[in-house]
């Protein structure tokens, strides 16, 4: 009886001997795209037609297929053409600044690590402080990296820095930024000095009396830390 005139064993994905997936593919014989690829894949002529595409990742992800990125959490699940979810920032834990790469603020210690999808450990108060000095209304410390911050009343510039309203807590004071390489501070009733490794001497706050080194601006005050002295000793 005469043989029916169509596909062979061989045209038909799954019989015969399969041929490897295209690239970004994979189910053998029946290939279809990876997770995190979209495309149409066809058996024809004896071979895999089609191809298949990167799904770019949602904000804040990466990889393939996309997970959200260190620092971040949620939910992220691929279908033929796109992701649905999102990966939102996690908060650094008490005393930790930094996010998404939290680590412990200075003046605390501590070991931070990221679960995937939060923060495990803590951050404690350290002993590494290079000085600190207290004046009648102030109180200043250098860190270990030898950054300065100050706290209590604010007005007159005592802080180093832009300030309002009384910093009961050094954690939420702000480091001046122009001092990146303190030795010693010393804080007076409404002012500070601060020595520095380049032997330059910074002073800052109330100049009322001119004690900040400022000697033209007497009855002001100086925020931003003024170079009053240079090749200081001690």
């Amino acid at each position: 009886r005469p043989r029916h005139r169509g596909h062979t064993d061989v045209d038909r994905p799954g019989l015969g001997t399969p041929l490897p997936c295209p690239f970004n593919s994979s189910g053998a014989p029946n290939c279809a795209c990876n997770e995190g690829f979209s495309g149409s894949l066809v058996w024809r002529n004896s071979a895999w037609n089609g191809t298949c595409s990167v799904i770019p990742c949602p904000s804040n992800s990466s990889g393939l297929p996309c997970k959200c990125n260190f620092g971040y959490s949620g939910s992220l699940v691929a279908s033929a053409t796109n992701y649905s979810g999102s990966c939102s920032l996690v908060d650094c834990p008490s005393n930790a600044l930094g996010a998404p790469m939290c680590s412990c603020e200075e003046f605390y210690n501590g070991n931070l690590t990221w679960s995937g999808t939060e923060w495990n450990g803590t951050c404690i108060v350290s002993n590494s402080v290079r000085s600190m000095s207290a004046g009648a209304s102030i109180t200043c410390a250098v860190s270990a990296n030898r950054r300065i911050k100050c706290w209590g009343y604010t007005s007159w510039g005592m802080m180093g820095v832009v300030a309002s309203g009384n910093i009961l807590n050094p954690t939420t004071a702000a480091f001046i930024p122009s001092i990146t390489n303190a030795a010693v501070v010393n804080s007076g009733s409404t002012f500070s000095c601060a020595l520095l490794t380049t032997s330059s001497l910074v002073c800052w706050g109330s100049n009322s009396y001119g004690q900040t080194g400022l000697n033209t601006s007497l009855g002001s005050s100086v925020t931003t830390p003024f170079q009053a002295l240079s090749n200081v000793t001690q």
